[in-house]
């Protein structure tokens, strides 16, 4: 299965910091995860291609990130269990990792999840940040691999757009945000692609 990251993250690695599935952990979905994917157009082959897993215990769809020697580093899964308390749940260095999708181009759109950075894949180059900031560090390791970068976060992070812009520019990353009501992946094909050339 082709893996979606270009480059390798850099990630601390050792014995306390070794990143575990759920014992449980199988890449046929539950229909919870399928029909809330399917809300998002996410087809067949993007699951596999972006190695989504699933595991029934815990009702969570899980988005692995794997190192070209395919050592998991780090995963970020979608809760659906009722009990849960948060939407997310993380494991490793997950915000400090660069995981490309889609062609490389001069621009990188940055988005808050990977499914509105799969979508946004689909017609140019995007990487999620796993939530809504990105790092000074990060930004400046983005500077060797981009000319330049997109924020495209959810409405109520627009403050958060905002900052990342600000000091992207003052490291010389050139950058500017787009603002929509809904988050990307919200978005059809053509109104992602009427938003990133308008």
């Amino acid at each position: 299965v082709e893996n979606p990251n270009k480059y390798t993250p850099s990630v601390e690695k050792g014995p306390e910091r070794q990143v575990k599935l759920p014992l449980d952990t199988t890449n046929q979905l539950g229909s919870e995860a399928l029909e809330w994917l399917a809300k998002y157009d996410i087809n067949q082959s993007e699951r596999i291609k972006y190695r989504f897993l699933w595991s029934p215990e815990k009702k969570q769809l899980i988005f692995p990130l794997f190192d070209k020697s395919q050592e998991l580093l780090a995963y970020q899964a979608r809760n659906f269990s009722e009990s849960s308390k948060s939407k997310y749940f993380t494991q490793g260095k997950i915000h400090e990792m660069l995981y490309f999708c889609g062609k490389q181009a001069p621009a990188l759109i940055l988005v808050e999840d990977l499914i509105s950075a799969i979508k946004i894949a689909r017609i140019g180059w995007a990487m999620p940040l796993f939530g809504s900031e990105a790092s000074t560090p990060l930004l400046m390791r983005l500077k060797d691999h981009c000319r330049s970068v997109i924020v495209w976060l959810d409405s109520d992070k627009w403050k958060n757009s905002h900052d990342i812009v600000k000091r992207s520019q003052s490291i010389g990353l050139p950058a500017m945000s787009v603002f929509t009501n809904l988050d990307p992946k919200e978005y059809s094909d053509e109104k992602i692609k009427y938003f990133l050339t308008n």
